[in-house]
């Protein structure tokens, strides 16, 4: 009867500090996870430190290019969304031009036309939206 009694005791606690390690395990897991996705401050921070790095004048420059137009301000994820025609308004480029550039410079090899989005293009070949700023930026100074 005691032995019975011990027994149950015994896997009564077992059961318990299985419990109590499966919900730790699980919390611990969670918390980890949310680490790796993170509240976006790495994302925030390194454009942060890229948006400080965009600026190589000394100091005595103000926010236009050097033929006294403002340069293009746009988010990648705006960026990602918008047709290459409307890039190309956006830059005062040729649409043709800028999607012909594009597909050089960024090894694509599908057909596309200024009417596909960069997101289209990104299915082909995984580019940062920057380099398409990049090469809008260098036909337009061309």
């Amino acid at each position: 009867m005691k032995t019975r009694n011990l027994s149950r005791s015994v896997i009564f606690f077992l059961i318990i500090a299985l419990l109590i390690g499966s919900i730790t395990v699980l919390a611990i897991a969670d918390n980890q996870e949310r680490e790796i996705i993170g509240t976006g401050r790495g994302i925030q921070r390194n454009q942060f430190l890229m948006q400080e790095d965009e600026c190589d004048c000394d100091g005595d420059c103000d926010d236009e290019d050097h033929e006294g137009k403002q340069p293009v301000k746009i988010s990648g994820a705006e960026l990602r969304a918008l047709k290459i025609v409307d890039i190309a308004a956006l830059w005062e480029i040729e649409a043709n031009l800028l999607l012909n550039d594009l597909i050089a410079n960024l090894n694509l090899t599908h057909t596309y036309t200024v009417d596909n989005t960069i997101d289209m293009l990104r299915l082909e070949n995984r580019f940062s939206p920057s380099q398409v700023k990049i090469i809008a930026d260098n036909l337009k100074i061309s």
